[in-house]
């Protein structure tokens, strides 16, 4: 037999063939069908990229890539704020120089287990040093800038490409207008396609190229760096149960060739490996609204008069002239020294300006101020002064906490809970992470009760503070009447075992610090046994103080009465 001889496919391939077709331009159709739904979408943020991001304006007005792309740009206002606020949140939710989150349980029982504690501890941990060693930092950066301005941002979360167990997680943002999605019942976004551009060479070193349609193969021989359209969709598996891959994974994930309908790879996830968060949302609308949507109309107007001032300034500067007719010999010179024959002393007059330079300079400060207070600049920065106090950090802190409460908790919701959840199932999947103590474990299966994320950057602390707050009045105001009424047991009712294990857990301690309740118990027994000994010693150094006492006095008494029956003197000791 020839070696390229390839037997021709039976009836059943061919009819697997044409069905896997027939749902690829379906899937097609529904991406359709989802990017037409969001064209007003792509609309207005594409107005909010060209004032406040006009690095990914390339939403609606297609422009090459690294071309120009501040043309709308007059004044930096929108792009500062929205940046300040983007570092804030990446400092206040997820910064790296601390573990921003740790994992806890809600049942009182094993809370006092330290066993558990410290496995909570060490998992969380573990999955902190990979979001450490992964690019996690530099993208949730994109992300926040982007929910800035979009109100909308998009997370990709997924492994590493490699042959051991696991390779360790990848992270990339997916600017707004690149992807379209769709939510589920409950609310939250559990199909996506994402538009992406890749070289021919880039596909076939990803995939291989006989993974690529016979037209994308025939262009690759010719011109390997030919940009191909490919769509990225990731969905559950129950929208197409007729697909045939990994049916074992909750959530499909297919790369489409766009122009020639074409299936290139078909995978799966266990988890939805995209997070996507809204700033806030309008009931019936998938994407969300930001600070750039509030801004817009001052933004716009800012930029506007900013273009205007310009050529007022160049107006002011090199004004227009007033020429007389027949009244200048030759040609009307504006450069320096020139000489320019009038035929009168009027014939040639600079046309004034009736610029009101200081009512312009109010109006854009207070455009300005808009815009900032937008993005919460004003409100979330420190004040200007040498030197602050501890004290009005913490008071700025619980300021912003108290303007941002609302989009945190948003944010935990639909962007840190799936992140820290995914990171800690994948990892535990790959053997990364100790098995769980086995009281862990029953009490799990006993009650459904789940580990929760509990997050320890400043803005979550803060968000906390008020427990706290309103633990330190009571003792104040209990220490200030215990200061009036010493004899007072109110302090009897404070069960100190349960505020210290609160003020723990509030503070983010480890719980590698803290004893257990048996060596806490051994310890209090140990303390006790120790005080009844040196109780029961200074008692009897106190008997046998009292018995050399008396048989002073009684040795003293005797001398008496013997001086006394003698007739002698008295002698006192």
């Amino acid at each position: 037999m020839p070696q390229d001889y390839t037997p021709a496919p039976n009836a059943a391939q061919v009819g697997a063939q044409e069905e896997m077709k027939r749902l690829v331009a379906l899937i097609l159709r529904q991406y359709d069908r989802l990017y037409d739904k969001a064209s007003q979408h792509r609309i207005v943020i594409q107005q909010l990229a060209d004032y406040i991001v006009p690095a990914k304006s390339n939403i609606v007005r297609k422009r090459q890539k690294d071309a120009r792309n501040t043309d709308f740009v007059f004044d930096g206002t929108a792009e500062d704020s929205n940046t300040k606020l983007a570092s804030f949140l990446a400092s206040s939710l997820t910064s790296m120089a601390i573990q921003f989150f740790s994992l806890r349980l809600p049942e009182r029982m094993l809370k006092e287990d330290i066993e558990v504690s410290r496995w909570l501890d060490d998992a969380a941990t573990i999955c902190y040093e990979e979001f450490k060693a992964s690019n996690f930092s530099t993208e949730t950066q994109e992300c926040y800038v982007d929910i800035g301005f979009s109100g909308t941002m998009c997370l990709q979360h997924t492994e590493k490409k490699g042959d051991a167990v696991w390779n360790g997680a990848l992270f990339k943002s997916h600017a707004p207008g690149t992807y379209v999605c769709s939510e589920n019942a409950e609310g939250k976004v559990n199909v996506i396609f994402v538009e992406l551009e890749m070289t021919l060479a880039a596909m076939v070193e990803q995939w291989g190229i006989d993974k690529l349609s016979e037209k994308s193969r025939q262009k690759y021989a010719k011109d390997p760096f030919t940009d191909v359209k490919i769509v990225w969709g990731v969905f559950p598996q129950e929208l197409y149960p007729k697909l045939q891959g990994p049916k074992s994974k909750p959530f499909w994930s297919c790369y489409i060739e766009y122009e020639h309908k074409h299936l290139i790879d078909l995978g799966g996830f266990e988890e939805f490996p995209f997070h996507v968060a809204r700033w806030r949302k309008v009931s019936g609308e998938v994407y969300g609204r930001g600070p750039g949507h509030a801004a817009l109309p001052d933004i716009r107007t800012i930029n506007r008069a900013d273009e205007l001032t310009l050529k007022a300034w160049a107006k002011a500067i090199d004004p227009p002239l007033l020429v007389l007719a027949d009244q200048i010999v030759g040609r009307v010179k504006t450069t320096p020294a020139a000489l320019v024959v009038a035929r009168t002393k009027d014939a040639l007059t600079p046309i004034p300006q009736g610029a009101n330079w200081q009512a312009n300079t109010q109006e854009f400060e207070k455009r300005r101020t808009n815009i900032r207070n937008a993005f919460f600049a004003d409100q979330l920065q420190l004040p200007d002064k040498t030197i602050i106090t501890a004290t009005e950090v913490e008071r700025r802190i619980e300021m912003a906490q108290q303007i941002l409460g609302p989009v945190v908790g948003r944010l935990e919701y639909e962007y840190l809970d799936p992140c820290v959840s995914r990171m800690f199932n994948e990892l535990n999947r790959a053997g990364k992470v100790p098995p769980p103590p086995p009281q862990l474990v029953e009490a799990t299966q006993r009650t459904g009760t789940k580990v929760r994320v509990q997050y320890e950057g400043p803005l979550a602390r803060a968000a906390r503070g008020g427990e706290l707050q309103a633990i330190n009045r009571l003792m104040t105001n209990a220490a200030a009447y215990i200061e009036i009424n010493p004899r007072s047991e109110m302090l009897d009712r404070v069960n100190e075992d349960a505020l210290f294990d609160f003020l723990a857990d509030a503070s983010g301690a480890p719980a590698f610090i803290l004893r257990d309740e048996a060596a806490t118990k051994a310890i209090r027994e140990q303390r006790a046994k120790a005080a009844e000994q040196q109780a029961q010693a200074q008692s009897a150094s106190q008997m046998g103080t009292g018995a050399a006492q008396g048989a002073k006095a009684l040795q003293t008494m005797q001398a008496i009465q013997q001086g006394g029956e003698a007739g002698g003197p008295t002698a006192v000791a």
